[in-house]
């Protein structure tokens, strides 16, 4: 902090609590999945990714403490303007930088990912290939974005050794590529959000429990909202100052940090659902926790796309419940269809 124009808060600082907090509740999120998945169901490959997704943006966020430590001088003293890097420190913060940007990259690209796959294991037919596709074009998109960091100077070393002789592409069209990756990472987490809604709408549930399970499943309208705000801060890059520098940063973590929050909230939903049915209504005969109940009806065939997506997405909203509530749970509903999984 500048002795001659003393602030009370300290940007450095300021900017490393907000990533550090924002990292460690998306921390808390996902272990309050994984508790209950293991309680439930068992782990599934959409938690394996959402959790090295995490351990990405963990690694993101370590790089950019470190590069903040190395600037923190010239942070404190130059807002406006851009970082003055000392010349022994250069090559070593461009390439940190260039290996937080591409653990940003793909912790945004995972985290997507898995809630993609979320949506794979209870959907069917058409719905199936639009996800597949959904999830091939965004990491397809995603990789090259990274891949182009490095790829885009003549020699390739000059892009994490800015001091030798060579050149790079213009800042515009990394700013035009940065913009059009996350205009379309936005679309897609819209899309993802709203396709929960055509898989629960035909179920016959109670409305109470059909509206209370696509509210949860649907948060990851929050990412969308947060990478469109992103993508609004990617043009400040060429004017080159600090301070538009350290908002994007902000950001990046932000990004992937909502989207790992927003696909482990259903399953806290029915931790929450089951704790409440518990504090109402002690156990009976032995069981714990609260059982899926079936109406008469749901015992007759029904349309075989609407059963096979009730059996699934019955089996996979009672992670928290045993094994065997799991499967009295179902059982009615994969009686009513040929098609349902077992």
């Amino acid at each position: 902090m500048d002795p001659l124009n003393p602030s009370p808060i300290d940007p450095n600082l300021a900017i490393k609590s907000t990533i550090w907090i924002f990292t460690s509740v998306a921390a808390l999120f996902l272990a309050l999945r994984l508790y209950c998945r293991r309680r439930g169901s068992g782990f599934h490959w959409d938690d394996t990714v959402l959790t090295a997704s995490w351990a990405a943006l963990f690694g993101y966020v370590i790089l950019v403490t470190i590069v903040l430590d190395k600037t923190a001088n010239q942070v404190n003293r130059q807002s406006s303007g851009p970082i003055r890097i000392r010349l022994e420190d250069i090559n070593t913060i461009a390439t940190l930088g260039l290996c937080s940007q591409t653990l940003a990259i793909t912790a945004q690209s995972w985290s997507k990912t898995s809630f993609a796959m979320t949506l794979l294991r209870i959907s069917d037919g058409w719905l199936k290939r639009f996800l597949w596709f959904v999830l091939c074009s965004m990491n397809l998109l995603f990789g090259l974005r990274a891949l182009f960091l490095w790829v885009g100077c003549q020699p390739l070393e000059k892009a994490w050794h800015p001091r030798v002789g060579g050149s790079c592409w213009d800042s515009s069209v990394d700013i035009a590529l940065g913009i059009s990756v996350g205009a379309y990472s936005g679309v897609m987490d819209i899309v993802l959000a709203l396709i929960p809604w055509k898989i629960i709408l035909p179920l016959k549930m109670k409305p109470r429990e059909k509206l209370g399970c696509a509210i949860a499943m649907s948060m990851g309208i929050f990412a969308g909202i947060v990478t469109f705000i992103k993508c609004s801060k990617i043009p400040l890059l060429g004017g080159g100052g600090t301070r538009q520098f350290l908002q994007l940063t902000i950001w990046g973590v932000i990004e992937p940090a909502v989207t790992i929050m927003a696909a482990s909230v259903p399953a806290m939903r029915v931790l929450l659902r089951n704790t409440a049915a518990k504090r109402r209504t002690p156990p009976e005969k032995g069981e714990e926790g609260h059982e899926l109940k079936t109406t008469p009806h749901e015992n007759k065939p029904s349309n075989s796309a609407a059963a096979t997506w009730g059996s699934r997405f019955a089996s996979w909203a009672s992670t928290v419940t045993t094994r065997g509530s799991i499967a009295a749970s179902t059982a009615p509903l994969t009686r009513g269809s040929n098609n349902a999984p077992r």
